[in-house]
């Protein structure tokens, strides 16, 4: 048996199984919440935003911190973003919460004003 023959079966289910969707992948670090805020951009539906709030609260500093200066740079220059997380801050936990508030005060100090 050949190494190619064995792997055909392997290749065959995985070609099988459907794709996932960007709305169903976790935020786990900065390139898979760039893809959220792709795919937000792209069709303007709040659940990639949501998905980004959950960054928040994972307890990864890192992750944290890179989610918060996100969120506040996009709430700043998108008022979908701002509405959106004004709207889900009593929808979230209180960790969650803290860094949303930072966030949204971040937008409101680097919002431009006409």
């Amino acid at each position: 048996m050949s190494a190619d023959s064995s792997v055909r079966p392997q290749i065959a289910r995985r070609a099988a199984q459907p794709a996932v969707s960007v709305a169903s992948t976790p935020v786990r670090s900065a390139s898979s919440m760039n893809l959220q805020w792709g795919a937000f951009l792209a069709t303007g539906d709040e659940k990639h935003v949501t998905s980004i709030l959950t960054a928040l609260g994972r307890g990864e500093r890192d992750l944290t911190d890179t989610a918060r200066y996100a969120l506040a740079e996009h709430a700043a220059a998108h008022p979908r973003v701002l509405a959106i997380c004004r709207d889900q801050l009593d929808r979230q936990p209180a960790s969650v919460r803290t860094e949303l508030q930072a966030a949204l005060k971040a937008a409101e100090a680097n919002k431009p004003t006409i």
